[in-house]
């Protein structure tokens, strides 16, 4: 500013002195109306090197503009005059001086370069349902008898929508009650007053289930793998299918059994002494939930103490006295309505191309000891996906990989994503199942580590040399196991035989499952575990197989299907 200034004078002082000397010239001039012959004096006619008058130490205004260096300010060019106001308003056109919509003022600044903030004006904003005022600037004080729903998510201001139009927030369609609050976004998404809060309901729920309260215990269950209302709307834990009869010898421990008909317990076991599933906050010494206070355990056995022996028919041994139709739907979408052994098998048979069909004609194939929890979900009108983290583990790993005894886990989402998006690169797996590879393979004993470039999912093994290098000694011939210190105390940890061998097990550590839904549906999720194969004392009750469920989460867009990675 004070290098404007002294320009300024420079050049009005200049001029001065310019001016002066005109004068002075035309002065001169009237004392001689005739010019002299040759006369070469001023002729009125300013010449381009005219210096008039000016003496060495006089300045020009050239000189004064030629002199200014970079480092100068610059001339400012004048936008307004400094100090006067204006009208401004930001909002949606139309809506100034409707309701509380107001403009403001700007003040030009000092420099008249500009202009400063606008201030005082008053933008639309979240009606308040019933309160007089036009806060959203539609002419219209909204009420519960003429509240419109603008955005068409089913909810107005009067019913908690907090945004309804674009200028309140990036796709209203999506904020509202009826949507979960994604993280990280600095917005307000279900309209609850918070931003970006973290929703936990699984606090508390470690250890609290009772075998009175079967219904509670599965919304229990679902809560601890972090499914929270409003979204959770029911749940139930049930056998597989209905209790069906099988053929066992009950009781029997010989190598020669003589099986009869036993039916099946109505539900799996949940007894003050044997529970097969539980929601807690620790499993064994070191696994803890993946987020959140707590997880939730299905098993085919006794939760905490999976038992080993195939010896005998009893409860001690594994047995739960249970058994059922597997799962119809999935079954019928299995090759010859069979249970698969895995393509990664080399005993297995390949489903062939196209083989996709019902076939079981109602009769799908039996289940040990099985345990399903099913979940009934309301999708927010903001989510087109969802996952959730599993942990499986088997104490037949690695022994029994191909020889028939492929314990089963599977989570079947039923959901009509696939029937309203037609060809999308996001369906849903055709048999429902989410706990499959990328080669349809199903999570079981049989997508262990295999060699050659196709791997596995088993990586949670001891590296111990004793249980990884001795054929013939139970150990593991597989290759990539990166250590099970994290199994101490859950019963699925490597057991030393005298240091030339050992009894494996192991599990995948977690892998995050994830299927795609519509919002606003009502989808249904059933997350099942069963035994396979046969004994001497008729269908396979022992070497449990439990899995860890947890951290389950809404997305905004479609994931690809499956298995998505740890």
């Amino acid at each position: 500013m004070k290098r404007l200034t002294l320009l300024t004078l420079l050049i009005f002082f200049a001029l001065s002195l310019i001016s002066c000397g005109e004068e002075e010239e035309l002065q001169g001039s009237n004392d001689n109306d005739t010019p002299s012959a040759g006369d070469t004096g001023d002729s009125g006619v300013d010449d381009a090197s005219d210096t008039g008058d000016l003496t060495d130490g006089d300045v020009t205004t050239d000189e004064v503009i030629n002199d200014m260096s970079p480092d100068d300010d610059a001339v400012i060019i004048m936008e307004c005059t400094p100090g006067d106001t204006n009208e401004c308003y930001s909002g949606p056109t139309g809506t100034k001086d409707v309701g509380a919509c107001k403009a403001g003022a700007m003040t030009c600044i000092e420099d008249g370069s500009g202009w400063g903030a606008c201030k005082g004006e008053v933008l639309p904003i979240a009606e308040i349902c019933g309160d007089t005022i036009d806060q959203d600037c539609d002419g219209v004080d909204q009420t519960e008898a003429n509240a419109i729903d603008i955005d068409g998510d089913g909810f107005t201001y009067c019913e908690g929508d907090c945004c309804e139009l674009g200028s309140q927030c990036v796709n209203p369609e999506r904020v509202g009650p009826a949507s979960f609050e994604v993280p990280n976004n600095n917005n307000d998404d279900n309209c609850n007053g918070e931003v970006d809060e973290q929703v936990v309901c699984d606090t508390g729920l470690s250890k609290t289930l009772n075998k009175d309260d079967v219904p509670g215990n599965a919304i229990k269950l679902a809560k601890g793998m972090e499914l929270c209302a409003p979204w959770l709307e029911s749940a139930e834990i049930s056998l597989t299918g209905a209790p069906a009869e099988e053929q066992i010898d009950d009781g029997c421990c010989e190598e020669t059994c003589s099986p009869t008909a036993r039916m099946s317990l109505p539900l799996p076991m949940f007894d003050d002494n044997y529970q097969t599933y539980m929601v807690t906050s620790q499993f064994g010494a070191q696994l803890v939930p993946f987020q959140g206070d707590a997880l939730s355990i299905l098993s085919t056995g006794q939760w905490d103490k999976p038992t080993m022996s195939a010896v005998c028919a009893d409860i001690e041994s594994g047995d739960m006295k249970t058994a059922s139709p597997i799962p119809e739907d999935w079954a019928n979408m299995q090759y010859e309505c069979t249970e698969p052994g895995g393509d990664l098998c080399p005993l297995g048979t390949p489903t062939p191309p196209g083989s996709y069909t019902n076939t079981c004609s109602g009769t799908p194939p039996l289940g040990a000891d099985p345990i399903m929890l099913t979940i009934n979900a309301k999708v927010p009108n903001n989510a087109n996906a969802f996952s959730f983290k599993v942990f499986f583990l088997a104490i037949e790993y690695p022994q029994t990989v191909c020889q028939g005894y492929n314990d089963f886990f599977v989570a079947l989402i039923d959901s009509t994503y696939n029937a309203e998006n037609p060809g999308s690169e996001f369906m849903n797996p055709v048999d429902k199942n989410l706990a499959m590879d990328e080669n349809k393979n199903p999570l079981g004993v049989n997508m262990a580590p295999v060699k050659g470039d196709k791997g596995g999912i088993f990586t949670v093994c001891s590296t111990a040399p004793e249980c990884n290098s001795m054929p013939g000694m139970g150990t593991n011939p597989y290759g990539v196991c990166q250590g099970d210190q994290i199994l101490e105390g859950t019963g699925y940890e490597a057991v030393s035989q005298f240091g030339i061998g050992c009894i494996g097990h192991g599990g995948t550590g977690w892998l995050t499952l994830q299927g795609n839904v519509v919002p606003g549906e009502t989808m249904k999720l059933r997350i099942a575990l069963w035994e396979q194969g046969k004994v001497a004392y008729g269908r396979d009750h022992s070497y449990d197989t439990t899995v860890l469920l947890d951290n389950f989460e809404w997305h905004e867009t479609p994931l690809k299907p499956g298995m998505g990675g740890r």
